[in-house]
């Protein structure tokens, strides 16, 4: 199998459809924004400045291009530099054979590195009670936090944690969403089919509020690994600022703890010999919200502004930079239980990131937790 470091698959559309509706978990519940329920509503709160015919013509684009991968590393032709990789190779995003252990692709080993590269060589590979082959399916709530788990999962230790991330903006990236493309459904189960996949975890979104996807994305699972666990990550709700944080707070919180358990446990009684679970990282805006209210929040200057001075970065909701670091904090401890206060990691930031994300996860119900 050619294992993707880098960059897991090299699918983040260079124009990036990127935001995600989360309009509510059932319907007018989290947001305010008078969305029509399509992706293209995504890309124009993303990108103002494009026209109708632009946005839909992006679209248009997506659904013609050729995703054929004649030689079976992860990168389309169209954007393999290398399009003969010999089986076997370990690959950079541009789909060319890459250093053996050079995980980041900066062309230097570190430690970490330099281990993962030993177990590699001595045939010690796969999950080991240790780290998991790992893919994340989502969408611009979750890619962001997804992307950091390889750089996290190494420096905790888990060395043979890999990952493959594959994000689709908006509506698109909700698992039934992803079934129902033809195109984007075979990816994915390219990625299965391999039998490697040891976590495979998936988001929400509101557009799509049946179970279906679930269960279709699991059952295919489980028919090419059949131990394989699954999470469901709810990410935070739409349009900070719209509402207080009282209500955004409240709302968020019976949307987790009714709605989305309820499917948690939906999804536990039809597959009942498998580990699912829940992440619950939406709570980290809220976290972050409350602080910024009551003037706790040094980090930042703006509850909506630029990705390095404030939670948010547009009136949609897409994370700002210690968002997204809390977030993978948040994911790391719901993964691997990793002690979060005991992490031997700076955040940057004079926010103790650590310590909200783990009273995050030791105040979330644990029978919703990973086992």
């Amino acid at each position: 199998m050619k294992k993707m470091y880098t960059t897991g698959l090299s699918l983040f559309l260079v124009f990036i459809l990127a935001g995600v509706s989360l309009a509510g978990l059932t319907d007018g519940v989290l947001g305010h924004y008078p969305f029509n329920g399509n992706a293209n509503d995504d890309n124009r709160i993303y990108n103002l400045t494009l026209s109708e015919s632009e946005v839909q013509e992006l679209y248009n684009d997506v659904e013609s291009c050729d995703l054929t991968d004649s030689d079976g590393d992860g990168v389309i032709d169209n954007w393999d530099n290398c399009p003969d990789t010999p089986e076997g190779s370990y690959i950079n995003k541009d789909g060319c054979p890459a250093t053996l252990g050079d995980i980041d692709g900066d062309k230097k080993i570190t430690l970490i590195e330099a281990i993962h590269a030993l177990r590699v060589a001595s045939g010690v590979t796969g999950n080991q009670g240790n780290g998991y082959d790992s893919l994340f399916m989502g969408h611009s709530f979750f890619h962001p936090i997804s992307s950091g788990m390889q750089k996290h999962a190494d420096r905790a230790g888990f060395i043979d944690h890999t990952q493959q991330t594959v994000f689709y903006g908006g509506a698109s990236g909700a698992p039934q969403a992803i079934w129902e493309n033809k195109a984007r459904r075979k990816i994915i189960q390219g990625i299965l089919d391999s039998g490697d996949i040891e976590l495979f975890g998936m988001t929400y979104h509101p557009n799509y509020p049946d179970i279906d996807g679930y269960i279709n994305w699991i059952e295919y699972a489980l028919q090419q690994k059949s131990d394989t666990r699954f999470f469901v990550a709810l990410p935070w709700s739409q349009n900070p600022g719209q509402v207080d944080i009282t209500e955004y707070e409240s709302t968020w919180v019976s949307g987790h703890t009714v709605i989305f358990h309820d499917m948690i446990d939906t999804l536990r009684t039809k597959f009942p010999n498998n580990d699912i679970f829940c992440i619950p990282y939406g709570q980290g805006a809220i976290e972050l919200y409350k602080l910024f209210e009551a003037g706790n929040l040094p980090d930042v200057q703006n509850l909506v502004g630029g990705s390095s001075d404030a939670i948010f970065t547009d009136i949609g909701g897409h994370a700002g930079d210690i968002l997204i670091a809390l977030g993978q904090l948040i994911w790391l401890n719901a993964i691997y239980g990793v002690d979060l206060n005991n992490y031997d990691y700076d955040t940057g930031y004079i926010t103790d990131l650590k310590a909200i994300a783990q009273d995050i996860m030791d105040n979330h119900d644990p029978s919703y937790n990973s086992h």
